[in-house]
């Protein structure tokens, strides 16, 4: 243990628990939401030259 000139209290070790899970769950949230965005499925894409119509 070092020495602390500020003569401040220890910080408390329930803020750095609260803090590592808050952090888990924003990332395993957001990695989630990714996997569940709506796939562009084949029929949203471009015409393809086979079924273009020539006028």
């Amino acid at each position: 243990m070092t020495f602390d000139a500020r003569g401040g209290s220890k910080p408390k070790d329930g803020n750095t628990l609260t803090f590592g899970a808050i952090t888990i769950l924003v990332v395993a949230g957001a990695f989630f939401a990714v996997l569940n965005l709506p796939k562009k499925s084949a029929s949203d894409g471009p015409f393809t030259i086979s079924s273009a119509q020539v006028n």
